[in-house]
């Protein structure tokens, strides 16, 4: 016969138990938000973005649910639309390195660099935990910003103008900072990593010196593939 104290103890156990399981079990009468935040989990992100809508609806300064509506926008590719949702988190306080990193990320695929620049910067400032990606896409966005003014004299035949010149130094040395940080780190980087580092080297090099046309193309050749991979 169970004794008073076992019958206690068990109803312990039991509600733990309920307790966990109920994270790893899809919610059924829980909030939009709430179901919004599983289906980002399961990566279903039209699912998503449609509860977090909703949940926007009836809360319109929940600013967690920006900064997930965000996410899922820009992994469907709706990078613009992202950068709302981004901007519209951290207006309402959401200010975890997370969300800058995220607004980088969609600056520098909408072309925003010197906004990029910035979040990147914000992101390391803030102690974002991935502070070799965050150096990296700073880098390339540094590269990006320099690389107009260090190629656009190829397609004119014109010798480069001083403006030109200036802009591509002071952009091409911020990148080589960036790469300069990631090789001190560089025995702590992930094998990905890593490759990501070497192909930032090799672009702002390129991108810096823009004196051959075959080395801007293969430069071109490889931003496009990274920002392919983001």
């Amino acid at each position: 016969m169970a004794t008073r104290r076992s019958v206690k103890l068990q109803k312990i156990t039991d509600a733990k138990g309920a307790a966990d399981a109920s994270a790893f079990c899809p919610p059924s009468a829980k909030s939009n938000f709430d179901e919004g935040a599983f289906q980002l989990g399961l990566k279903d992100y039209a699912a998503a973005r449609h509860k977090l809508g909703l949940a926007l609806q009836e809360d319109p300064k929940n600013a967690k649910a920006h900064y997930y509506l965000g996410y899922c926008e820009c992994m469907l590719g709706n990078t613009a639309a992202s950068c709302n949702c981004f901007n519209r988190a951290i207006e309402l306080g959401f200010d975890d390195p997370k969300v800058h990193s995220n607004l980088g990320l969609s600056f520098l695929l909408t072309g925003n660099c010197l906004g990029a620049v910035d979040e990147f910067s914000r992101a390391i400032n803030r102690g974002t935990d991935n502070i070799p990606l965050a150096l990296i896409s700073r880098g390339f966005a540094y590269a990006r910003l320099a690389w107009p003014y260090s190629t656009r004299y190829l397609k004119s035949g014109k010798k480069k103008d001083p403006q030109d010149s200036f802009y591509s130094n002071f952009y091409g040395r911020m990148a080589h900072e960036d790469v300069q940080r990631l090789r001190a780190i560089k025995s702590f980087l992930s094998p990905e990593m890593q490759n990501r580092a070497n192909k930032l080297s090799t672009l702002v090099s390129y991108s810096v010196a823009g004196a051959d046309s075959k080395k801007a193309e293969h430069a071109r050749a490889l931003e496009a593939k990274r920002i392919s991979r983001l």
